[in-house]
């Protein structure tokens, strides 16, 4: 299911937001980018836009919490290797690391292992192996399976066309959404 609506919240979208919310790579990083920039008083390049559609989505949808996120290794392998590759050069890195180092702290973790990992690997032409994509496809299909219901925040078609139809698996794209409340 795609979140296309936050009309009623306690029905339908609340029940998919319990067992916690797993974030991906894209969505960390803006959040990181939004955060960073805003630290350091730079003008609106774009950031300022994404940054706003996602803490004003995450402020509807009533979640502030970092606990109730979940991030696997892989995403967090992501995040750190983005964070090195565009900031390290920075003089205030260390701020930026410790920054981030928070909010991994207080997210949840979710181990992917390695049979069901392998058990989301694409083998078609054109399909791109990434390993937070992936370790994200393991745990939403063992929700799906064991019929329990968890949610996606992305940014990326995939997640929302694998997802469309189930009933168990919700995937809140802010970008999508905050289109729609705003029309």
């Amino acid at each position: 299911m795609v979140l296309l609506s936050l009309q009623e919240y306690d029905k339908k979208i609340a029940p998919f937001l319990r067992n916690g919310v797993i974030i991906d790579t894209s969505v960390i990083l803006e959040i990181l980018k939004g955060v960073i920039y805003t630290q350091r008083n730079t003008s609106d390049t774009g950031w300022k836009t994404e940054y706003e559609k996602i803490v004003n989505l995450l402020e509807l949808i009533k979640l502030t919490d970092w606990r109730k996120f979940f991030l696997t290794p892989h995403v967090m392998t992501e995040t750190c290797a983005h964070i090195n590759n565009g900031y390290n050069s920075d003089r205030d890195f260390e701020e930026i690391v410790r920054k981030v180092m928070a909010i991994v702290k207080d997210t949840q973790e979710q181990q992917v292992n390695k049979k069901d990992f392998m058990g989301r690997i694409d083998y078609r032409p054109q399909m791109v192996l990434e390993p937070g994509d992936l370790s994200i496809y393991a745990i939403a299909d063992s929700f799906q399976e064991g019929k329990k219901r968890i949610a996606i925040l992305a940014k990326d078609e995939g997640f929302s066309t694998k997802y469309q139809q189930s009933p168990y698996v919700m995937v809140i794209d802010y970008r999508l959404l905050m289109e729609l409340e705003t029309d």
